[in-house]
């Protein structure tokens, strides 16, 4: 279980996770982190780390045709590569004719950022904050809020969504890290 909650401000996108793996009633503190930078992809992983293992260090990011928006890219083009990345990997599977993974995970890519779950299917928003994982709700709350407080860095929003997760959830767990994504 996890948390993962990223934000865009002013043009750049950070997306921050906990450090938390856990199974039952057992909790451990990954050694990789779950918010990683792939090619022009800034990733926060909540799920399978297998899956995140996969983007991580077998992915090939494919390259974005200019022809097309970044949605139309990141529906058809990319989500293809994640899939078949996973499949490779042995890491999704299929239930009724329909393919899945063991994951949600959010996405910043060209100054947005987007939520992936299960089903491969991806979403952007009109707020400019997301999160997923065990935390999501109590993380989307105290975004909400922190919103209000211009004293606040986007880091600052990130790390308080992260604590109050913490606090008010069992398989939330610090340390935090939080990444700005790269600018293409």
């Amino acid at each position: 279980m996890t948390c993962i909650v990223g934000l865009q401000h002013d043009g750049d996108v950070y997306i921050g996770g906990d450090s938390a793996a856990s199974g039952g009633w057992e909790q451990h503190l990954l050694s990789e982190t779950k918010v990683f930078e792939n090619g022009p992809f800034l990733f926060g992983w909540a799920g399978s780390s297998r899956d995140a293992n996969l983007i991580r260090h077998a992915f090939t990011p494919p390259l974005r045709d200019s022809s097309l928006s970044d949605m139309k890219f990141l529906v058809t083009v990319f989500m293809d590569a994640v899939r078949n990345c996973l499949k490779a990997g042995g890491s999704s599977w299929v239930k009724d004719n329909k393919e899945y993974t063991h994951s949600h995970f959010l996405v910043a890519y060209r100054g947005g950022l987007y939520a992936v779950y299960g089903d491969y299917q991806i979403m952007g928003v009109t707020q400019n904050y997301l999160a997923v994982g065990s935390g999501s709700e109590v993380a989307h709350g105290a975004m909400y809020a922190s919103g209000h407080d211009e004293d606040l860095t986007p880091e600052g929003r990130l790390r308080t969504a992260l604590a109050a997760a913490a606090f008010h959830t069992p398989f939330v767990r610090d340390p935090f890290h939080i990444l700005k994504a790269p600018k293409e």
